[in-house]
């Protein structure tokens, strides 16, 4: 794997909520430990799925259909 490719991967991990919640305690006090599941090139490519959609929210398209505090995306921008 590229270093890319491990940090997509970790990333993936550390937002597994089945990760978080086996490890939730450990979290808390101490490094995150980072297992080598199975798949691994699978995980990669949810991490860095995970990683465009986080770093990369402000430029997707908004849901139109998606209303912020009842008022439509153009109107709650615009006024």
């Amino acid at each position: 794997m590229t270093k890319e490719e491990t940090y997509a991967y970790v990333y993936g991990v550390l937002n597994l909520p089945a990760y978080q919640t086996k490890y939730a305690n450990d979290l808390k006090k101490d490094l995150a430990r980072i297992p080598i599941l199975k798949d691994k090139e699978q995980f990669a490519k949810i991490g860095q799925a995970l990683l465009d959609l986080h770093i990369n929210y402000e430029q997707v398209e908004p849901y139109q259909e998606v209303l912020i505090n009842g008022l439509s995306y153009g109107e709650f921008i615009h006024g």
